[in-house]
């Protein structure tokens, strides 16, 4: 199977988008930052070798009772947690092949002519983790696969 990356940066959030061995890729990636010597150049990867510590969460609303718990997610707790185990960054999943989705996407419901909140949670949790990891120093990652989601027909 043939493995695509594609990234985004907005501030300091990234994007992670794979299809395959995404947590394989993702480790390598972690392992070529650790390889490089202090006489190579700074790398914009440099902060994920330095980090030494990250949590990778997947929290998948499949259906509409998934999408309900977007809003019960405690982030307040999550950051403290994730300060007090010195984790520097966090990976959550945007969603995956259910088609249900952890933030708003007007054009996504748009394009399936649904509702908003029928398929993308109306709460913005990648925003609200943002906003209580940033000043804790933790970056956000999102991680998204590349696979088209197994619609409702």
């Amino acid at each position: 199977m043939k493995t695509s990356t594609l990234r985004f940066h907005f501030t300091s959030v990234v994007v992670f988008c794979f299809a395959g061995w995404s947590l394989g890729l993702f480790c390598l990636a972690a392992r070529a930052a650790a390889a490089a010597t202090p006489a190579d150049p700074p790398h914009a990867a440099d902060w994920l070798r330095d980090a030494r510590l990250g949590v990778f969460m997947h929290f998948l609303p499949g259906d509409a009772k998934g999408l309900a718990k977007v809003d019960d997610f405690a982030v307040p707790a999550l950051t403290r947690q994730l300060k007090a185990m010195g984790a520097m960054y966090f990976v959550l999943t945007l969603g995956q092949n259910s088609g249900f989705f952890n933030s708003p996407n007007a054009v996504y419901d748009q394009f399936l002519g649904c509702a908003p909140g029928e398929r993308c949670a109306r709460r913005d949790l990648p925003l609200d983790l943002y906003r209580a990891l940033q000043p804790e120093g933790i970056r956000l990652l999102l991680y998204l696969p590349c696979q088209t989601p197994e619609l409702l027909t």
